[in-house]
């Protein structure tokens, strides 16, 4: 007679039941979202055991003909699963960064957010800055660690990558003043030298040194949070920093 086995009952990461009706986790979902179905492939395998030896690996990508050796019957799970769908994020992040690194798929995933990029300013009814295949591979390399699926690039932590922010919705403490004047610092000065420059101005002017980058981070992208200043001037660039 043949052996029964009942696979282990997976559920949501509170420890909920997995509905079918979960919309999230449909393929349609997880396709329009940005999810290479590699990714996928390689997260179900997470789920419910028989792939011990990969349990814990995010960093690689696995075939379905490599998933197909390592499988073990004997290494599944015998109790509740849960699923984490933060390990798929992270998947994800190493399957979009072996595309940027094919030099044959990089122009199919730059394609991909140059179409992402003009949708979203269509959406905003923004004008984009000067978005060409090369500008937005560079953006991409730079935010590969920060971003987990192509749709990231366009997310409001990063926009300030295509437009400029409209200075006079933003809301900063210093003098439009003090403002030309870190701009003509930025424009002579080298990196190291900058950063002794904007910390005697925020000496000078009586305003606090965090208080200040803030202020500078606000007018470069909008927002209060976000990558330190050298590194902003380093990706956009003195030019348009300084504008």
């Amino acid at each position: 007679p043949p052996e029964f086995g009942h696979l282990p009952l997976i559920m949501n990461q509170d420890g909920t039941k997995l509905s079918k009706r979960q919309g999230d986790l449909h393929l349609e979902s997880l396709r329009k979202a940005g999810y290479f179905p590699e990714s996928v492939l390689n997260f179900v395998t997470l789920v419910g055991g028989g792939f011990c030896e990969k349990e814990n690996d995010l960093d690689k990508i696995y075939s379905l003909e490599q998933l197909s050796e390592l499988f073990n019957i004997t290494h599944m799970n015998t109790h509740n699963c849960k699923i984490d769908l933060s390990k798929l994020e992270l998947l994800n992040r190493t399957m979009l960064k072996r595309q940027l690194e094919d030099e044959t798929k990089r122009p199919f995933v730059v394609k991909e957010c140059l179409a992402l990029i003009l949708k979203k300013m269509n959406e905003l009814n923004l004008t984009a800055d000067n978005i060409d295949h090369e500008s937005v591979l560079k953006y991409l390399l730079w935010a590969q660690d920060r971003i987990t699926k192509p749709g990231d690039i366009v997310s409001d932590e990063l926009l300030f990558l295509w437009h400029l922010p409209n200075k006079s919705e933003i809301n900063v403490t210093i003098s439009s003043d003090l403002i030309q004047e870190i701009a003509q610092l930025v424009s002579c000065q080298n990196n190291k030298e900058l950063m002794k420059q904007l910390k005697l101005l925020s000496k000078t002017n009586l305003l606090k040194f965090p208080d200040l980058m803030q202020d500078i981070r606000l007018l470069i992208t909008g927002r209060a949070e976000g990558p330190p200043i050298l590194e902003l001037i380093q990706i956009l660039g003195k030019d348009k920093v300084i504008q």
